[in-house]
């Protein structure tokens, strides 16, 4: 066995990589991102300066198992998140029916200077069967905000098969700026 720092087993040596990335320039509605087919147990998604082309808009996701032709959009989705606003002030939200993940809670600015969203998702047994599909995420956003949260899909249908697609997007508005770097992690 492999030993890590510590003496701890170090993380088992992935064959394949996938990453895709999107560098925005001008509008867009969303971003879909794609598994390719892989097993990948980990896979995780990163964004700096994602810029919604409206105020106040909410960064969400949703998830598809059928390469991005469909996504549920049903209200199989539960999530909650915590945070601190540049004031200090606690910000707190969550749901346990929504039709999305819900990342920021309508907290984006798009004015200049802002600089939008940065940002990591982690998405956790988008290839196994029988397991709900879930996400965590650390945000941090343009007139100063900084989010923790988790959700995921409950849905028997899509808990019984695999995930293989997800859709960023903001709420009533388009992605006007940015660059989104997906990456899996695959055994073969």
């Amino acid at each position: 066995m492999n030993r890590g720092i510590f003496g701890w087993p170090s993380a088992p040596r992935f064959r394949n990589r996938d990453i895709d990335y999107f560098k925005i320039k001008g509008t867009r509605s969303d971003v879909i991102l794609r598994t390719r087919g892989h097993k990948c147990p980990l896979l995780w998604c990163r964004f700096a300066n994602l810029t919604p082309g409206a105020d106040n808009a909410d960064l969400q996701i949703t998830f598809s198992m059928d390469g991005g032709a469909n996504f549920d959009v049903t209200s199989s989705y539960i999530w909650e998140f915590v945070g601190r606003d540049n004031g200090g002030s606690s910000i707190s939200n969550n749901s346990a029916g929504a039709a999305a993940i819900s990342i920021t809670g309508g907290r984006v600015r798009n004015a200049a200077g802002f600089g939008g969203i940065n940002g990591r998702i982690d998405f956790w047994n988008f290839h196994i069967p029988a397991v709900r599909k879930k996400a965590d995420w650390k945000v941090v956003g343009g007139g100063c905000f900084d989010l923790v949260g988790g959700g995921e899909l409950t849905s028997a249908t899509h808990i019984a098969n695999k995930i293989n697609a997800v859709r960023l997007a903001f709420s009533g508005t388009t992605i006007v700026d940015g660059e989104v770097y997906f990456e899996g992690l695959s055994d073969g």
